[in-house]
């Protein structure tokens, strides 16, 4: 199960995940019960006994789309080394991320594709029509049965099988 932080509004919208979301950086505290950046989290640590946390921002083609919240039950000193991690780390996953939706960008992409083609083939080889398709020196790459039939062929095969380019076109 995931939590939804709404950080536009209170109690969140002072917290570490609103700065990270609309900053874009890693947002750090090395003591949330004493910073004093949101009286909220600050109490919510208290309870929970946990001290230092980060916002690392989340992107899918730039855009921030979520953040990655890691709490410490003790007190950090966050140094840039800490900082660059995290920056890493956030970097990774939105790559991940681009990189999956991209890649459901293609599926989606060639299921419309492979969807297109199958109407193709359905209305070449369903219409009433002789329709056929061939290479510029008269090889038949394709011929619906609707030719075939008009021709007097028994199959595509045969029909195929005759040069266009040597015995002219009917």
């Amino acid at each position: 199960p995931y939590d939804t932080v709404e950080v536009k509004h209170a109690p969140a919208e002072n917290g570490l995940i609103a700065h990270a979301v609309g900053s874009g950086r890693v947002v750090t505290s090395d003591d949330l019960q004493a910073d004093g950046k949101s009286a909220y989290w600050s109490q919510e640590a208290a309870k929970r006994n946990l001290h230092a946390a980060a916002a690392v921002p989340l992107r899918i083609e730039g855009a921030v789309v979520g953040v990655l919240s890691l709490v410490f039950s003790e007190r950090e000193r966050f140094a840039e080394t800490e900082t660059d991690l995290f920056n890493t780390i956030g970097e990774n996953i939105s790559f991940a991320l681009d990189a999956m939706k991209h890649d459901g960008d293609r599926r989606t992409a060639e299921a419309a594709l492979k969807e297109s083609e199958e109407r193709y083939r359905s209305a070449f080889e369903n219409t009433t029509i002789g329709l056929y398709r061939t290479t510029p020196d008269g090889q038949i790459l394709m011929a619906n049965s609707a030719l075939v039939e008009m021709l007097g062929y028994r199959s595509p095969e045969e029909l195929r099988s005759r040069d266009l380019k040597k015995e002219g076109f009917e």
